[in-house]
């Protein structure tokens, strides 16, 4: 794994894929962008999405 110099191990982030779309609320699993099935306009003007967990296949919100 690469780090910037004087920057130890603990200190990179758990979830350094900047793909990562969220994770799976069911099993925890993370989401990347191939597995989102639609991206929509919540009515509060926020974008809510759902995605396909493939490890337990479901169709969830990422958290």
């Amino acid at each position: 794994m690469y780090s910037e110099p004087g920057q130890t191990r603990s200190s990179i982030p758990m979830n350094s894929d900047s793909s990562s779309i969220g994770q799976c609320p069911e099993c925890g699993s993370e989401l990347g962008p191939g597995q989102k099935l639609i991206e929509f306009e919540e009515s509060d003007g926020t974008t809510g999405v759902f995605a396909e967990c493939y490890s337990c296949d479901e169709v969830v919100r990422p958290e």
